[in-house]
């Protein structure tokens, strides 16, 4: 249900609690409701924001000589961590942010595909922080987030609308020193307005994504025809190198790089039935 409702391969497993929520609120009666999403991206709510800055700060530090260090220790360094993916982009001057969305990081990349897709990367801004904020509502809000929801509600006949996207206020926050927006905490500006009209208990409470233990369910309903159905469609349009795919299966039995899988996985599903 959730994949003939996005009409596409969608990599975030956040679709599937959606779709069982926007299912629950038609069923009480609701056509139309508001959303949150544009707040993450727009008021810097998201982890990631602090932990680029801080590369970005550190990048600042390095001299030239200590740039080649790390290029000599790290350059080959072979990790499946996107910590260390961050570090050699530091010192190969590549765009340090690629968007919060990111789930391959580039050698992983060049292990998947047998040829990898060229694309224009967009080019760096000055100030990181707008960086960061602008090309998160333009690739993973734009591309992804409102897809997503639009279509899963509208496949259950209802409505969104989203507040914190409306132009002005987006022309408004970008023209906010960005220090200011990246405060002491995740939407710091967002919750300091906040104040005036919601309790303080809300305000700190925790941030909890919209998660579920999609791995365990797919590996415990389909085991080992999860990897068929990648090799099934791999052996028709044969984009992907079977060794690795495979070596991402075994990291996802152990619950590990699961998110690859899963992306592989929901592509192939879509790919098998619209090519078959």
């Amino acid at each position: 249900d959730v994949l003939n409702a996005l009409e596409e391969p969608h990599g975030d497993h956040a679709s599937n609690p959606l779709f069982h929520l926007m299912k629950t609120i038609k069923s009480v009666g609701i056509k139309t409701v508001f959303s949150g999403e544009g707040s993450d991206e727009l008021f810097l709510g998201y982890n990631n924001y602090q932990k680029f800055y801080d590369y970005y700060e550190f990048k600042k530090t390095l001299s030239d000589e200590q740039k080649k260090f790390l290029k000599l220790n790290l350059g080959t360094a072979s990790s499946n961590t996107k910590e260390i993916e961050y570090l050699q982009r530091i010192f190969n001057d590549d765009n340090l942010y690629n968007s919060f969305g990111e789930i391959f990081t580039k050698p992983q990349k060049a292990k998947l595909f047998k040829k990898i897709p060229l694309f224009d990367e967009p080019i760096e801004k000055n100030d990181p922080i707008d960086w960061m904020s602008s090309i998160d509502m333009e690739i993973w809000l734009g591309e992804s987030l409102l897809s997503k929801v639009d279509k899963i509600s509208g496949s259950n006949g209802i409505e969104t609308r989203n507040p914190f996207l409306d132009f002005n206020l987006v022309d408004t926050v970008f023209s906010i020193d960005s220090k200011l927006k990246l405060g002491d905490t995740n939407k710091y500006l967002l919750k300091k307005i906040a104040s005036k009209y919601i309790s303080k208990e809300i305000i700190d409470r925790r941030k909890k994504g919209f998660n579920s233990p999609y791995n365990e369910w797919l590996m415990e309903e389909f085991g080992d025809g999860l990897l068929s159905e990648i090799l099934k469609a791999n052996e028709s349009h044969n984009l992907f190198n079977e060794p690795y795919i495979k070596e991402l299966f075994s990291y996802a039995k152990e619950n590990k790089l699961k998110q690859h899988t899963y992306a592989l996985w929901l592509f192939s599903v879509w790919y098998n039935k619209t090519y078959k």
